[in-house]
């Protein structure tokens, strides 16, 4: 980002010996508020580009939740077409591939937002809950996936 620099006019840098005309006074003012709106349009463009980190994190969070997803689909699929005839095993079957997925890397980040996305909002702090305020009336903290995060999106109906 470019800062601009005040510049004056060289004739104006030496203390005068007689006070400023207005015409030099109108010069040096004109010239500080064109810095002002020099910087002012510098910053409004890195503001408009700026990305708050927690932005960045829950768009990962949602991405590597979506990954997971298609591939336990898939993963169930195959799961079903092999086993689809006895609900039984397939209900086995699937909470075993549920508990032994690993969600370590999203859950890595659900717990790094969790920690600092109240700091980087600037949640207000609720010293009678002793946590920071809701939002919305819902909480900040984001659940961390597991088998139960599995199961609930992919029920195995042991009825059919």
């Amino acid at each position: 980002m470019a800062f601009a620099a005040l510049t004056v006019d060289p004739a104006l840098e030496r203390v005068p010996r007689r006070p400023w005309t207005s015409d030099q006074l109108a010069r040096v003012e004109l010239r500080a508020r064109s810095v002002t709106v020099l910087d002012r349009a510098d910053t409004d463009a890195a503001a408009a580009s700026f990305r708050p980190a927690y932005v960045g994190r829950l768009q990962e969070i949602r991405r590597l939740q979506e990954a997971h997803r298609a591939c336990l689909a898939r993963a169930y699929a195959r799961l079903e077409a092999r086993l689809g005839h006895d609900r039984d095993a397939l209900l086995r079957e699937w909470r075993a591939v549920a508990g032994s997925w690993s969600f370590a890397r999203v859950n890595r980040l659900i717990a790094e937002h969790n920690e600092r996305y109240p700091v980087e909002r600037n949640l207000p702090f609720d010293p009678a809950a002793g946590d920071y305020a809701p939002i919305g009336g819902r909480p900040y903290r984001r659940p961390l996936l597991d088998a139960q995060w599995v199961l609930e999106r992919f029920p195995v109906d042991v009825t059919a």
